[in-house]
């Protein structure tokens, strides 16, 4: 279905194209509207396209739902058939309708609904939701429907969602969008759904087990509309507290980890994912045919997707809802340190046993922790975790433990057991526990064992928020859940940009360029390991000594220059796997012996390939060193672009295989984040065999191969294997593939990073004219929210009144929704600068100045909005940062840069009129309009320069 839906978009491209657009089907897919989202999902005026007065039919059912159920908006069936339904009038065609339609809902066959949105398009109907079926799942007709529909929606300016939706519900509205009969209750969880089915399934759940919900969206095909429009707007939406997501697919995957990356701090983000994709190799479109048998499970992909963007997944759907409510509940933990205080041994152990399996770790209680325990309990006491009270578990005891346990700095969580004994007080032990539900300092999670014995003091427990567990090992299993998230969150900070040491050594891209561009020339997809080996070079990553020779007597000349003993492989433009075709020859001492292999290779070569497939052979230092083995590689995938792979390799791949996945860009903290996620990882790291500066090397490599993947996008896939990992040695590439984009692969037909990089290229230094110090103006970062709460602190009330027309609280404009969505923001749809103070080491740097630039959708144009500290105003830091700022609406493709501008703000007014702004008055509103057409600004440059 992802490939189906690939050849969907190349078909769009194609039409798109016809327009005289120079623009991908990708880069077409419109960014998150507020506005337009809130009319489509709070419609005040809906049409039904199909509906019908017929028994049993979708239509009627749907027209009933929208009708009968007290929605306060107003409903219009579409319908050529009927003059009235239900006692509306039946309109022949949308134009037909006086009034302005927030939403057209489509149920109609497939092939009419193209020509629906067309309509839509002709009205001015902004929104569609299509609850028609008989697309792409039914094969290329389908397909070619599909098509239509996004080609007519693209040139329409029409959002859509479906095909294949089941529709939405907003419970508080009363709003029935959808021919279900689920009736679910008003509640704070958006839930979003791929499938109808399950959908429709959770939704009756829910009512039974009395879980309500702020909305409930089938989102069907995701043609247009997908998981990062929808995620935005419920975070946007304040009666969400939570987002849940059903998912098989991701179709705009940039446009959803931007959307989750924003949303996830301020509201968890709990994902089911099943259903697998056919494997790249089996597919045979031209983007994921690879002559590298190499698999990456899609699991992983996805994995690193969630983790680099804060999201949590779980694996049921009992979870999805146990952790909403244990994240709502418990604050974060720290670390995955869990201590277990319990009364008998056997469910501890199922703690543990649970915990351990999936990744947490048993926290070593303190020598502080001890002492304090051995003045209650006896000096023979096994002080170890799991702490068993044994048949001194007294409420008292169970209660002096969790506070000691819970001040202990070793321990990022506590989980408090209870198995029903002769001894045991179930229901006094509970009460004595209550004074902690409110301490939020870490994660309480307590298991109350047995049936009616400890029912009451599971009641008091949970009526606190303390989450209580039948059973010992499960709840274990969702503090694994609640360590990983955290440490999901904590990855949303991390934003990636190009390190000093890269701009002290930067790569030499004109080399790289050179090599690629000689390849595609002579129709070549397979680099051969020479110039692989030359490209990773120019990027500074650590190769084995390497030369090449295309003669038995260079061989040799060349291995002379080379430590002994020395490794000869076959160089040919075509060959890959070269041990296969003997072309591959090791531990060469002397010249009798690399001359014999010379030979022997040529032979091979000659014999089972091709005469013209030998070249000469590449000579390389033989690899003696007790090292480990691992590789790292990237690929294009056909949902998330270029991923990159590590893990074992060399001769290991013969018996397991170990894998961790990565989005690029990285920086050093992601790039260990990744390495962390393997086995060889946490066995070797425990033995010692990984130190620490084996590791920041093993970083470095990442983060610059990381690099080489953002900057050569016409370079599909990278397999390096073996690299040698040593303590002594360090890290060495043995051999390297490389495989191009096939030479009809267009720019505009690349698949984009599922990440943007941070735009480092708008980064500069600016003196200051009057103190002379120097300060540096740069994209704004997510780790910049605390110094952005700080730059609030310092602008007096009328720079807040020039900014936002009218008073604003410090409160309202340093909430952490507000900042975050500055901060965290996604580059494709808005660019704040910051101008940068540097203050005394250890001290958070000075935000004096922002200027937010935000692409207005469906458009080439851009609004911004500017501010500077009092305190340096009038030294021309507003004139520099809007001079930066056009430079970048430039670069990013915007022609016309907007602002509203008070008119008594006269600063402002002068700025904008120094870099040639029109001025637009407004009389009556007391502002002024500045605008600045800047395609014709540069053009005008441009023509002065000639």
């Amino acid at each position: 279905m992802q490939h189906s839906f690939q050849r969907i978009l190349e078909k769009v491209l194609e039409g798109i194209r016809s327009w005289g657009e120079g623009v991908s089907a990708q880069h077409f897919h419109p960014s998150y509207d507020k506005s337009n989202m809130e009319a489509l999902f709070h419609p005040k005026t809906i049409a039904v396209v199909g509906a019908s007065k017929r028994e049993g039919s979708l239509g009627k059912r749907l027209f009933e739902n929208l009708t009968l159920l007290d929605y306060k908006g107003e409903v219009f069936p579409v319908n050529p058939k009927y003059d009235e339904i239900n006692g509306s009038v039946c309109y022949k065609k949308i134009e037909d309708i006086d009034e302005f339609i927030d939403l057209v809902i489509i149920i109609t066959p497939a092939k009419t609904v193209a020509d629906i949105i067309r309509e839509c398009g002709e009205a001015n109907v902004k929104n569609a939701l299509i609850l028609s079926t008989g697309f792409r799942e039914t094969g290329e007709k389908g397909e070619e429907f599909e098509a239509e529909i996004l080609l007519e929606a693209r040139r329409s300016d029409v959002r859509v969602i479906g095909t294949n939706s089941i529709g939405f519900i907003r419970p508080h509205l009363n709003l029935f969008a959808t021919f279900s009969n689920q009736r679910p209750k008003e509640g704070s969880i958006g839930f979003v759904s791929q499938s109808g089915a399950m959908g429709e399934g959770v939704l009756d759940w829910g009512n039974s087990q009395n879980v309500g919900f702020s909305a409930f969206v089938s989102i069907g095909g995701m043609i247009d509309i997908s998981w990062g429009d929808v995620i935005h707007y419920l975070g946007d939406d304040t009666r969400t507290k939570a987002i849940v997501l059903y998912m098989e697919t991701i179709n705009y995957a940039r446009s959803f980890l931007s959307a989750a990356k924003e949303v996830s701090y301020s509201k968890p983000i709990v994902v089911l994912k099943t259903g697998k994709r056919q494997q790249l190799e089996n597919d045979t479109s031209k983007q994921a045919v690879s002559p590298i048998r190499f698999e990456v499970d899609e699991d992983l992909i996805f994995n690193a997707a969630f983790r680099r963007s804060g999201m949590l997944r779980v694996d049921t759907m009992a979870e999805v809802f146990f952790m909403v409510e244990v994240i709502s509940k418990q604050p974060r933990p720290k670390g995955k340190n869990l201590a277990i205080l319990t009364n008998a041994n056997a469910p501890a152990q199922l703690a543990t046993t649970m915990l351990m399996k999936g990744g947490g770790q048993l926290a070593t209680l303190s020598e502080t922790t001890i002492e304090k325990l051995s003045e209650f309990l006896p000096k023979s006491w096994e002080y170890e975790n799991p702490l068993d009270l044994h048949q001194f578990a007294t409420p008292e005891l169970y209660e002096k433990a969790t506070e000691i346990l819970l001040e202990d700095k070793n321990i990022d969580g506590l989980l408090v057991i209870l198995a029903p004994q002769a001894v045991s007080k179930s229901t006094e032990t509970a009460k004595n526990l209550l004074r902690f539900a409110s301490l939020k300092k870490k994660p309480l999670l307590v298991s109350w064992m047995g049936g009616d014995t400890t029912k009451e003091g599971r009641k008091l427990l949970s009526k606190a928020g303390v989450p209580n567990f039948q059973y010992p090992d499960a709840a274990a299993h969702i503090f694994n859940y609640l360590w990983k998230y955290a440490y999901n969150l904590k990855g949303i900070y991390q934003t990636p940009r190009i390190s000093d040491s890269m701009k002290k050594n930067p790569p030499n891209r004109k080399k790289v360029a050179e090599i690629i561009a000689k390849a595609r020339k002579e129709k070549r997809t397979i680099l051969t390991e020479w110039e692989a080996k030359l490209i990773l070079a120019a990027y500074n990553l650590p190769i084995v000594k390497t030369r090449l020779a295309l003669s038995e007597d260079e061989a040799w000349e060349q291995a002379e220059k080379i430590a002994k003993p020395v490794v000869l492989k076959v160089h040919s433009k075509s060959i890959i796997n070269k041990s296969e075709v003997g072309g591959v020859r090791l531990f060469l001492k002397d010249e009798q012996a690399l001359r014999k292999a010379y030979q022997e290779i040529k032979k091979n070569i000659e014999e089972r390939v091709s005469p013209d497939e030998f070249l000469g052979v590449t000579v390389q230092e033989m690899n003696t060193n007790d090292s480990i083995e691992m590789l790292m590689g990237s690929r294009v995938d056909v949902q998330f672009g270029s991923i990159i792979f590590f893990g074992n390799g060399g001769k290991s791949l013969q018996y397991y295989q170990d894998r961790a996945v990565a989005l690029p860009p990285l920086n050093a903290t992601l790039a260990r984040r990744a390495i962390e996620q393997t086995t060889i990882y946490k066995n070797l790291v425990h033995t010692d065999d990984l130190h620490e500066p084996t590791l920041m090397l093993l970083e470095q490599s990442m983060v610059r191969f990381s690099q080489l993947i953002i900057e050569q996008p016409f370079i599909k896939e990278i397999y390096l294997n073996p690299i040698s990992v040593s303590r002594t040695d360090g890290i060495s590439i043995l051999d390297a593939v490389m495989i191009l984009q096939s030479e009809d692969i267009k720019d505009d037909e690349l698949i984009r990073l599922a990440i943007r990089p941070y735009p480092s290229e708008y980064e500069g230094k600016w003196i200051l004219p009057k103190s002379k110090q120097e300060v540096l103006i740069r994209p704004i970062r997510p780790e910049d929210e605390p110094s952005m709460a700080e730059f609030h602190k310092n602008l007096s009330p009328q720079s807040v009144y020039f900014r936002f027309f009218h008073a604003v609280s410090l409160d309202q404009r340093t909430s952490h929704e507000r900042l975050s969505r500055i901060c965290f923001a996604d580059y494709d749809r808005q660019i704040t600068l910051i101008i940068e103070k540097e203050k005394e080491q250890g001290t958070r740097n000075e935000i004096i100045g922002a200027i937010r630039i935000i692409k207005v959708h469906g458009t080439k144009e851009a609004e911004f909005g500017m501010t500077v500290v009092d305190g340096y105003q009038g030294e021309g830091l507003g004139f520099e940062i809007l001079k930066r700022a056009v430079e970048v609406c430039r670069s990013e493709g915007i022609e016309l840069l907007t602002a509203d501008i008070l008119s008594e703000n006269r600063a402002m007014r002068k700025i904008c009129e120094k870099l040639g702004f029109v001025m637009e008055y407004n009389a009556d509103e007391g502002t002024v309009k500045a605008s600045l057409y800047i395609r014709n600004i540069f053009d005008e440059g441009n023509d002065e320069e000639e």
